[in-house]
């Protein structure tokens, strides 16, 4: 650090002597771990590191001045402590900036009061100019200077070795291992040789990807306002280069640079090369020769009725959150969670009509007197035959189900409707009692592994509950009916429904006693028959 530190105090050797005595000297009586300035420099990684406030950092120091020994040469406050640091070189540059991004007041303009463009003031206490009062910037950049960083990374022994690792121990058989590696570079070597027989000579990269710490009020197009010093500094570099020491081969040579690539999203790339990258043409390489296309505007107009994201109706954690591997299924069931309680994703549909029949959810049957959540499905399964056969073969069976939700798959050129449904479990949960009608136990679920079924792949039954034992419950059919595709807006409840007319009289019994044997009687000999009064 002090070698670093050596040239930025040429013309200061008090200053210099400070320092190197700061560098010596131990942190307290006995200690020979730590120095003052080693101390410093450590402590002030942390607070970079970790983003600790000015306020907190001199607190720390305040708190660690008393607990160390009291002969110890910690400062009290971040403002003392910046007095040695500042010798390191962490210097920068203020300049203050016209608030509408017109200009920079530096050399010509470094004693004007108000923008030569558009006349805004320089000052923002300017209410009362007869009043003295400390004048405030309306806008102040920060600049931090490239050329003595570069300065001092080759004063760096270890830093200028790595500088040049490109040049002396970098393979080289045709892969892109290392920008060295890249057209571009060899580009540069072939187009200005006296530049590339240099290896210590820098290839730079400007990075605008994603920067943009200013949110609403960024410069935009008028960023290059604020390029101009780096600017000035590149063309610098470039042209005539900088006299440098290299500790490494512990030399001075001419350092130079060329800015070889830029890194930047799209929206970046027009700022910086004052392309245009909207409208026809969007396209920078393509220029005139844009091939442009109208895309539907999905989504267009949904975030109307939303309500506008700001601090008061988002929460934030307590405490800085921990990452961690989410195991698949918790993160399925918080997503389906979520996907259940919030209203943007809402509502799920709870009708649907397909092939003649009308279909409801479970749920929405609560307040209804008809029931439309049955289905019946007959699929190709592997079943054993009989006791007796063990053999495996492929036949027709059918389930029986209750429709808990209905969705609808957007494939963005078609969309398929989906029922998830509550299947029975054949064994054990379907029957079929001595007068040949199907009973279902809707209770005992099952098939939870294969639980959607295509719309229109179900046909509709009903469940009536078996007064005899009302576990069980009765399946019946209904009667055809046909659709007229006349709807209401959105309401399913306005189709109209035909159905087969019922007689209003009843069809004649012949009461003849003398009956056949093979003539059916219509009396039920299977139950206690009722008497009823005439």
């Amino acid at each position: 650090m002090i070698e670093v530190a050596h040239e930025e105090y040429s013309k200061d050797p008090n200053g210099f002597e400070k320092l190197l005595i700061d560098a010596e000297k131990p942190l307290y009586e006995g200690c020979k771990k730590y120095t003052k300035l080693s101390t410093l420099v450590k402590l002030y990684n942390l607070k970079v590191r970790y983003g600790w406030s000015d306020i907190n950092f001199s607190e720390l120091l305040k708190t660690l001045k008393e607990i160390l020994p009291t002969t110890n040469e910690l400062p009290n406050s971040l403002y003392e402590a910046k007095k040695t640091l500042g010798a390191l070189g962490m210097e920068y540059e203020k300049i203050h900036a016209c608030p509408n991004n017109c200009c920079l007041y530096r050399k010509e303009f470094a004693n004007a009061t108000e923008c030569l463009e558009c006349g805004q003031s320089r000052w923002r206490n300017v209410k009362d100019r007869n009043e003295e009062r400390k004048q405030i910037p309306s806008k102040v950049i920060w600049y931090f200077p490239p050329i003595p960083q570069f300065k001092r990374l080759f004063r760096n022994i270890e830093y200028a070795e790595n500088l040049t690792w490109h040049a002396s121990e970098r393979i080289e058989d045709g892969k892109l291992r290392h920008p060295a590696d890249s057209p571009a570079w060899k580009l540069v070597d072939f187009k200005w040789p006296d530049f590339g027989s240099e290896s210590r000579n820098l290839r730079l990269a400007l990075s605008a990807d994603g920067v943009n710490p200013h949110g609403s009020k960024q410069p935009g197009d008028d960023i290059g306002t604020y390029l101009a010093p780096l600017i000035e500094d590149l063309k610098l570099l470039w042209e005539n280069g900088v006299e440098c020491y290299d500790a490494y081969r512990e030399e001075v040579f001419n350092l130079r640079s060329v800015l070889l690539w830029t890194i930047n999203d799209f929206p970046a790339y027009g700022n910086l090369s004052g392309c245009c990258v909207k409208g026809y043409k969007a396209c920078p390489i393509c220029g005139d020769n844009t091939n442009s296309i109208r895309v539907d505007p999905v989504g267009l107009g949904t975030r109307k009725s939303q309500d506008h994201l700001d601090t008061s109706n988002i929460g934030r954690p307590l405490s800085m959150g921990v990452p961690f591997k989410l195991e698949q299924e918790l993160l399925r069931q918080a997503h389906r969670y979520v996907l259940e309680n919030t209203i943007d994703v809402q509502p799920y549909m709870d009708a649907y009509a397909i092939n003649g029949c009308r279909y409801h959810t479970k749920s929405s049957e609560k307040d209804r007197s008809e029931q439309n959540s049955g289905v019946n499905l007959v699929a190709k399964t592997m079943q054993v035959p009989s006791s007796k056969d063990k053999n495996l073969v492929i036949g027709d069976m059918s389930f029986y189900g209750v429709i808990q939700e209905i969705w609808e798959l957007n494939y963005n050129t078609f969309n398929v409707p989906v029922f998830k449904c509550d299947w029975v479990q054949n064994s054990g949960g379907v029957r079929i009692d001595e007068l040949g009608y199907t009973l279902v136990d809707l209770n005992r679920v099952g098939h939870k592994s294969n639980s959607f079924i295509l719309a229109s792949q179900p046909k509709q039954v009903f469940y009536v509950d078996d007064p005899s034992d009302v576990r069980w419950s009765v399946i019946l059919t209904p009667p055809q009916r046909d659709f007229e595709d006349r709807y209401n807006d959105d309401e399913l409840g306005d189709t109209i429904l035909r159905c087969e007319g019922i007689p209003n009289d009843m069809p004649d019994v012949d009461l003849n006693n003398d009956l056949d044997e093979n003539v059916s009687m219509y009396v039920r000999s299977d139950c206690e028959g009722t008497w009823i009064p005439t």
